[in-house]
């Protein structure tokens, strides 16, 4: 799974790894309320990186196993991150591979548009 630091994690996901870079929660979509309140609990520290998810993912076919049990969600669809949510339920490593150099979140036609300006 990939990350990048210093997005706008509001607009998509935000990850927390431990010191081996494995991952151990992932919020979507997280509101400013949420955000102060992972500060308070401790999983945002001042001085560390905000990580975001930059959406490339390399997984194992075991993933589908996760997916097939998928229940659309309130906005209509199956979201890869609750499976996500139930691998590290059922305690499966999910590596980190952090993203360097320039990349950019193509999430709406508006932000795909602005690239090709």
């Amino acid at each position: 799974m990939t990350a990048t630091p210093g997005q706008d994690v509001t607009k998509g996901g935000i990850l927390f790894f431990d010191e081996r870079f494995e991952l151990r929660r992932i919020v979507e979509k997280p509101s400013l309320q949420q955000l102060e309140d992972l500060r308070s609990a401790g999983w945002l520290k001042e001085g560390q990186p905000i990580w975001y998810n930059a959406g490339i993912y390399l997984f194992r076919p075991s993933l589908f196993d996760f997916t097939a049990r998928l229940q659309k969600s309130p906005r209509g669809e199956y979201e890869l991150t609750e499976a996500l949510h139930a691998m590290l339920g059922e305690h499966r490593r999910i590596a980190g591979q952090v993203i360097a150099g320039r990349w950019v979140d193509v999430r709406d036609p508006e932000v795909l548009a602005s690239l090709q300006a």
